[in-house]
């Protein structure tokens, strides 16, 4: 029997992204980077990403990417925070970060 696998730890039980807050949000905010204000999109990303993925997911018919399906959200957090910045380049700093904490 042929088995193939996709993971997706939404639940972090394999990866603490919260360890990755600040190389994350360094690389979006650039000079605009603190501490706070990092900590206040981590939280917005909670919100707007991770709360809303299994609602996104279970709603779509057919098979959607985590990039594809996070994009939306990370322009609603931009747009809570007030930070213009790429969503399509944010996802990928998020699953490269994600990859980074494994």
């Amino acid at each position: 029997m042929k088995f193939e696998l996709l993971c997706i730890d939404m639940f972090q039980t394999l990866v603490d992204i919260n360890t990755r807050i600040p190389f994350i949000w360094r690389r979006i905010l650039g000079d605009k980077y603190n501490e706070n204000l990092a900590f206040e999109c981590a939280k917005s990303v909670s919100r707007n990403v991770v709360n809303r993925f299994h609602e996104s997911a279970s709603s779509n018919r057919e098979f959607v990417n985590l990039k594809t399906m996070f994009k939306p959200f990370f322009e609603t957090v931009f747009r809570e925070m007030n930070i213009q910045f790429d969503a399509e380049e944010a996802v990928k700093i998020f699953m490269d970060e994600c990859y980074a904490a494994q």
